[in-house]
C-alpha cells in the first residue's frame, strides 16, 4: 500500500494543478498585454449599504462619503491582484453612471444589482475564444461590512481575471473554504494570475510559485490518477491476501514434522 501511494505521488502529483481556470482546459483572459496591462472597470456611483467603515483599513477612509468609499473598496480589491510579483495586469476602475449589467456592451461594469438569497455578489464573464471580452459584477443590494464587501469584490474580480473556484486550498481567495476575509490572497491566486498574465521581465520568486502550483493536469492524467485510486481498494485486498498465505506458507516451514510411532512387532 505505501508503494502504491509512493508511486501515486511521484507519477501524478507533479501533473495536480493548485490554481483553477474559469473555463477549463482552455484558458480565457483579459484583453491586456505587457504592452497594455490596463483593464478599466466602470463602477455605477450608487453604493450597496456599508457598516463598520471604521474598522476597514484602520479606519483611514471613515470620513469619506458614502460614494468615495465605494470606490475605494474597489481599489483597494484591484491593487491585491496589481501588486502580484510576476504579473503585468493592471486593474483600474472609474466612475461612470451609465454602468449597469449588460453582456454585449463589451465594457467591464461593477454595480449594485439582484442577486440571489445567498449570494453576496457574482461575475458574470463573456467569453470569446480565449479572451474575457465582457465582464460585469453585480453587488448585492443587502447590508455589508466593509471588510467582507472588499472580500467579495477582491473574489469577484478573480473570476474576471479567468480563475475559477479553488476548493483545494483554504487559505485561496477563490475558494469558499476560507475562513478569513482579510483582504490578501493565497499563493494559489497569485500562482493563477502569474501563470494568465506572466510578465517575463520580472523574476518572479520561484519557491513561492512552486508551493501555489505543480504544473496544470490535462484531462488524461487526471483520468489516469482517478482510476489508480480506485484501484486502491483492490490492491489493498490483493497485498492483505498475499501477506496472509505467505503467513501462514512460513508457520508450515517452522512446525516440527509428525513423526508417526510404528509398534514393534510381535513375535510369533
Amino acid at each position: 500500500m505505501v508503494l502504491i501511494l509512493s508511486l501515486f505521488l511521484v507519477f501524478f502529483a507533479p501533473s495536480a494543478s493548485a490554481f483553477v481556470l474559469l473555463s477549463g482546459p482552455t484558458e480565457a483572459r483579459l484583453e491586456a498585454s505587457i504592452e497594455q496591462p490596463r483593464v478599466i472597470f466602470f463602477l455605477n456611483p450608487t453604493p450597496p449599504p456599508i457598516s463598520k467603515k471604521d474598522e476597514f483599513a484602520g479606519g483611514i477612509y471613515q470620513d469619506l462619503t458614502d460614494e468615495d468609499f465605494w470606490l475605494v473598496l474597489v481599489q483597494e480589491a484591484m491593487q491585491k491582484w496589481n501588486q502580484v510579483s510576476g504579473s503585468y495586469i493592471e486593474l483600474d476602475v472609474q466612475f461612470a453612471a451609465s454602468a449597469q449589467l449588460d453582456s454585449e456592451d463589451r465594457q467591464h461594469s461593477i454595480t449594485v444589482g439582484q442577486t440571489n438569497l445567498s449570494s453576496a455578489a457574482y461575475a458574470a464573464p463573456q467569453i470569446e475564444g480565449t479572451t474575457i471580452v465582457d465582464c460585469d459584477i453585480a453587488v448585492s443590494q443587502r447590508a455589508s461590512t466593509a471588510e467582507s464587501l472588499a472580500y467579495t469584490i477582491l473574489h469577484e474580480l478573480g473570476h474576471c481575471l479567468g480563475l475559477g473556484h479553488n476548493h483545494s486550498d483554504f487559505h485561496a481567495v477563490m475558494g469558499y473554504s476560507r475562513s478569513s476575509r482579510a483582504l490578501t490572497l493565497g499563493l494559489d491566486d497569485e500562482a493563477g494570475v502569474i501563470y494568465l498574465y506572466p510578465d517575463a521581465t520580472v523574476d518572479a520568486p520561484r519557491e513561492r510559485i512552486s508551493c501555489a502550483t505543480l504544473g496544470r493536469a490535462s484531462s488524461t492524467s487526471a483520468a489516469q490518477a482517478s482510476g489508480l485510486l480506485l484501484l486502491l481498494p483492490l490492491a489493498s485486498v490483493l497485498l492483505r491476501f498475499r501477506w496472509r498465505h505467505a503467513l501462514a506458507y512460513l508457520l508450515r516451514k517452522k512446525r516440527p514434522p509428525i513423526r508417526e510411532s510404528i509398534p514393534p512387532e510381535m513375535p510369533p
